[in-house]
C-alpha cells in the first residue's frame, strides 16, 4: 500500500499514542486513542497508516512546530481549558511539566541573548 500522506503526521500520532500510554500507565489500542480523540476507529487507523490524514492536522502541527515550547504549552493549556474532556494526566502534574518547559525555554533564550565577552584588555 502506498502512503498518500506525509509521514510526519503518522510519526506525531505515534508519539502522542506512546506519551498517552505513559500518562495513563497502560497500552492504548487504536480504538482507545480514537475514543480519546473523539473520532472513529477506522479514521484513526487510516491516519496511523498514512492512508488519509485529518483535515488541517498537518497545518496545525506545522504552526505549533514554529512556536517556542512554552507558547505551544500555552496554546494547549487554552485548548484544554475549553475542552469538555478530561486530561490524561493530573492537572497539577501537567502544570509542573509546563513550568519545566517554560523554564527550559527561558534558559535557552537567555543563553542566546547573552553577549560574548570581548577579548579586549
Amino acid at each position: 500500500m502506498k502512503l498518500l500522506y506525509d509521514t510526519n503526521i503518522q510519526n506525531s500520532l505515534k508519539q502522542i499514542q506512546l506519551r498517552a500510554q505513559v500518562a495513563l500507565g497502560r497500552t492504548l489500542t487504536h480504538g482507545d486513542l480514537a475514543e480519546l480523540a473523539g473520532v472513529g476507529t477506522r479514521s484513526l487507523g487510516d491516519w496511523m497508516r498514512g492512508v488519509t490524514a485529518p483535515i488541517g492536522m498537518g497545518a496545525v502541527f506545522e504552526l505549533l512546530s514554529r512556536l517556542p515550547a512554552a507558547d505551544v504549552m500555552a496554546v494547549l493549556a487554552e485548548w484544554r481549558a475549553r475542552s469538555t474532556k478530561q486530561p490524561l494526566v493530573a492537572p497539577k502534574r501537567a502544570l509542573r511539566v509546563a513550568e519545566q518547559v517554560r523554564a527550559a525555554s527561558n534558559q535557552t533564550t537567555r543563553a542566546k541573548t547573552r553577549k560574548k565577552p570581548s577579548k579586549r584588555d
